[in-house]
């Protein structure tokens, strides 16, 4: 396998060791990671960091064009989850709190510290002094409203489901809130990871969510020149942000197609690409490019759960289909190493709810047609799939690839390529209409992350979605984990609850993709995270 970096490999190898946080810390420290803090107990009260220095010349300069996999179809913060959209949404608002991928931890954004009141309750103290780009100053009020516009039911935002936990905020006084969680929850302080705060008072006066995103204002380090749906987004410095960027401008320019990033580096129209093929970078490198990749937190999955109008919604013929798929095949001759294998479970390394279980669907297409047969289907049938064109590197072969697998098979695919900005709602539709494909998405997992944040969306009565398994044991062994405080306690039901979901086969992860970027030699700051996104402040470009 390729060599990822050197803090990299000691992070997943810390991570991938079950421990108690003191042992996590210490080790994590000799590596020199510098944990300040871990998901699971990350409630409590936090430092402030130190502001990045400005540049040398005092201000931002330069401009930046940035190739990008993808451009969301709407720049609202709420709707998204994928990382194409992710991206410029960091630039333009903050979190609350801030997840480093690099350490694991839950570090402060807008939040100045943290405290824990009690098992359901987290007061939060916020940064004073921090503006929005129209100079007001953040408030705690601006965090109710966001939290309370992500949670109403009728607005529909995806990103609800991630922050369901929380019931309710508390004003306490201007720069201070309580969180309160609907019943016992570890994890509030990662939540808040997951919210970017808009300024309430101006969302309102702009009488529409359609009004104030096509003028959007936040507290990051840039500000919204000029949007194209599903096409490009074009950034500027916000002059009065606490943040402190390099660059003056960056233009992100969605070009889907690998060729034609590649093409467009090599031809100077862009300084920076991701989702770069691994069979590329040899020919990119020799031409005097510079590479940087780290393995995403995240999984490959096969959701093979299916309505009761469809043959996968019987047991045997999704644990067929999960025997059907080589996956070792496909990270060797499609990736060339640049990928980590899966087990089946969703998670990996660090990830609370995850084990080094042994492959659960090893590749056997033999046993795949015995499966088949037994569940009546002796000489297959016809299914529809779809999946995402970009929903990572090489997703196009990846998917022709599990379609000829499940072929031979003589399950007969029919697949469905979708763009970014689609892929998603599609889905969620989809199973809320009774009328589910077989599916090819990504599960992200943050490092530390609960898994529980991905688990929840098979349950009908916590999710926003409905997806329409409703397993009773699966339903109250995720209950009970997100009520367990005690993380020694809580692992195991959400490992369990994992397991329970894999033995069903309803989504069967294969291998963990990388993330791959590439650059002139004149970007510099191009750091490569395990959550998929890019963080522009750090980017500049010389002359």
């Amino acid at each position: 396998m390729p060599t990822e970096d050197a803090q990299t490999q000691a992070l997943w190898s810390l991570l991938s060791r079950r421990r108690d946080r003191r042992e996590f810390l210490r080790d994590a420290a000799r590596a020199g990671l510098g944990v300040a803090g871990l998901a699971l107990v990350g409630c409590q009260q936090q430092p402030s960091p130190t502001p990045a220095p400005a540049s040398a010349a005092g201000k931002p300069t330069g401009r930046l064009v940035y190739g990008i996999t993808a451009i969301t179809n709407a720049f609202d913060p709420g709707t998204q989850q994928t990382t194409p959209g992710r991206t410029p949404f960091h630039a333009v608002w903050d979190t609350v709190t801030n997840l480093n991928t690099a350490t694991g931890a839950v570090e402060p954004s807008l939040a100045e510290s943290w405290r824990v009141v009690d098992d359901k309750t987290v007061e939060v103290k916020l940064r004073r002094g921090i503006s929005f780009h129209n100079g007001r100053e953040l408030a705690a009020e601006d965090v109710k409203f966001t939290l309370e516009r992500l949670l109403d039911p009728a607005n529909r935002l995806t990103v609800g489901n991630l922050v369901r936990e929380i019931d309710h905020i508390e004003i306490v006084d201007s720069h201070t809130f309580r969180a309160v969680a609907k019943t016992a929850t570890p994890t509030i302080a990662l939540t808040l990871s997951r919210i970017h705060v808009l300024p309430a008072a101006e969302f309102k006066a702009a009488g529409s969510a359609e009004a104030f995103f096509a003028k959007p204002i936040g507290t990051g380090a840039f500000r919204l020149k000029e949007f194209g749906r599903e096409s490009f987004v074009e950034l500027v410095t916000a002059e009065n942000s606490w943040r402190k960027p390099k660059l003056a401008e960056i233009r992100l320019q969605a070009l889907t197609e690998d060729s034609a990033r590649i093409a467009a580096l090599r031809s100077g129209q862009v300084d920076l690409i991701d989702g770069v093929p691994p069979d590329q970078i040899k020919s990119l490198e020799g031409g005097g490019y510079k590479t940087e990749w780290t393995s995403l937190a995240a999984n490959y999955a096969l959701d093979l759960f299916g309505q009761a109008n469809t043959p996968h919604a019987k047991l045997e013929v999704r644990r067929a289909m999960a025997h059907a798929i080589d996956w070792p095949t496909i990270v060797k001759e499609i990736y060339q190493g640049y990928a980590r294998l899966s087990n089946g479970l969703i998670g990996g390394p660090g990830a609370v709810g995850w084990a080094d279980d042994p492959s659960k669907y090893p590749y056997d297409p033999a046993k795949a047609r015995q499966l088949l047969a037994q569940a009546g289907f002796p000489n297959g049938f016809k299914a529809k799939m779809m999946s995402s064109r970009v929903i990572m590197v090489n997703a196009v072969p990846t998917a022709e690839a599990i379609v000829n697998y499940l072929r031979e098979v003589k399950v007969d695919v029919e697949l469905t390529l979708l763009d970014a900005a689609t892929n998603l709602q599609f889905f969620l539709s989809t199973y809320e209409q009774g009328r589910a494909p077989l599916w090819i998405f990504r599960h992200s997992y943050d490092l530390r992350m609960d898994v529980a944040y991905q688990l929840v969306f098979y349950d009908d009565k916590q999710s926003i979605h409905k997806y329409g398994w409703n397993n009773a044991d699966f339903n109250a062994l995720l209950a009970t984990a997100q009520k367990e405080m005690d993380p020694k306690k809580r692992e195991p039901l959400l490992l369990q609850a994992n397991r329970t979901m894999l033995d069903h086969a309803i989504t069967v992860t294969g291998f963990q993709p990388p993330y791959i970027a590439v650059h002139s030699q004149k970007v510099s700051g191009v750091k490569t995270r395990a959550d998929g996104l890019m963080w522009l402040d750090d980017l500049a470009k010389s002359a």
